[in-house]
């Protein structure tokens, strides 16, 4: 970066910190300059625009055609054959379409919010944001159908109105190719997680799912079980790609290379075991059964084995999130004795109350992460010289 010889700052060392993702922040009197590496494709406003138009219009001439053959009056707003079925079908497929195409083509451009996102899990981030896609728009619209309760309209007007949405649609997908970085990647697995788990409650609530376990919402007793299990194991593949994002350049620059490896190793096996939940439902007690079992105790164990051991794995650990990781892990121990020994605790009380815990220490051990993945700046003070000088 500096010649020794000349001892002066080049250009080209310059521009290739900017190129390495690091801000500059050159001091001059006292005056602050930033130079930042600025992503137009991802921020041009314009250019999503554009890009949005031609499958917009794409949209028009498919629900133009479908509501032109199969109706033969109005078009209601919700129902079987409404716009709101069609809007959920083509506004949903071509966001999910466009935003895989879109994802693929900025990974194979090396835009710099992709480079440390690695191919295998590219199928794993288009199914997960095409799933909150499908769920956000789907409540959406129930939410207007009940709104607009018995509302319809002619073939013209639900066409545009679906359009629009359509349009929409495209338009935050495209915008969320651009956005993906490990706090994206973050809050979608909360999103994917708590709301797919929240989602499993509601709709097993009048089986009264809880006189008997957590796991019988991934059973096939259950109401809609596969929702229980797909959203244990896409978030295990999601807090997989969520932890090779952040250690592609950690275990390069960071001095505790043999720590950070094992930290990883153990998050990864982390996410396989709660992937392993989901894929094998408690149904009975044959081999799914034990199956199930194993892959619920191994959550529990490297869980225990990441808190204990958190201290020496991360670097530069913070005192307060020492603090708060051992009162989880007391807090589990309490649990467990007011289940096991005196039986306060019924299983799925304590089964709730070991997964979100578990759950909210992983997340927290996530944004310590991400404290030591964040963009580096760069100060150079240069100082005033007066003409005398």
């Amino acid at each position: 970066m500096i010649d020794e010889e000349k001892n002066e700052v080049t250009v080209e060392a310059l521009k290739q910190v900017i190129a390495e993702h690091a801000d500059i922040e050159i001091l001059v009197a006292g005056q602050q300059h930033l130079f930042r590496e600025v992503n137009t494709q991802g921020n041009n406003q314009r250019l999503l625009l554009r890009k949005v138009l031609a499958p917009t219009l794409l949209a028009i001439v498919i629900l133009g055609v479908i509501f032109g053959i199969y109706s033969q009056g109005t078009i209601p707003l919700s129902g079987d054959f409404s716009i709101t079925t069609m809007t959920l079908a083509v506004a949903g497929g071509m966001g999910g379409l466009l935003f895989a195409i879109a994802l693929v083509v900025n990974k194979r451009r090396q835009a710099p919010n992709l480079q440390q996102l690695v191919w295998r899990h590219i199928p794993t981030i288009i199914f997960s944001f095409w799933l909150i896609l499908l769920i956000g728009l789907a409540a959406f619209l129930w939410l207007i159908g009940l709104s607009f309760e018995g509302a319809s309209f002619d073939k013209v007007t639900a066409t545009v109105i679906a359009a629009l949405f359509a349009g929409f649609v495209n338009y935050v997908m495209l915008l969320a190719v651009g956005s993906i970085n490990d706090e994206m990647l973050t809050n979608l697995l909360i999103l994917v997680s708590v709301g797919g788990i929240v989602a499993s409650m509601v709709t097993n609530s009048q089986r009264n799912w809880w006189q008997k376990n957590f796991s019988y919402l991934g059973t096939e007793s259950a109401h809609n079980s596969w929702q229980f299990n797909v959203t244990l194991m896409v978030s295990a593949l999601l807090l997989i790609a969520l932890i090779d994002y952040l250690f592609v350049d950690l275990v390069k620059e960071a001095p505790q290379k043999v720590q950070l490896w094992i930290l990883r190793i153990m998050l990864t096996m982390t996410a396989i075991s709660l992937g392993a939940v989901g894929f094998f439902p408690n149904n009975g007690q044959g081999r799914l059964h034990e199956l199930h079992n194993l892959a619920a105790n191994w959550l529990v164990y490297w869980i225990i084995l990441l808190i204990l051991g958190i201290r020496w794995l991360l670097p530069r650990v913070t005192r307060e999130f020492l603090t708060v990781s051992y009162g989880i892990a007391g807090t589990l121990l309490v649990a467990n004795f007011l289940f096991q020994t005196i039986g306060y605790l019924s299983l799925t009380a304590f089964e709730i109350i070991a997964f979100f815990l578990a759950f909210s220490w992983i997340l927290l051990l996530v944004q310590n992460i991400r404290k030591l993945h964040r963009r580096p700046r760069i100060v150079i003070e240069i100082a005033a010289q007066t003409p005398e000088a």
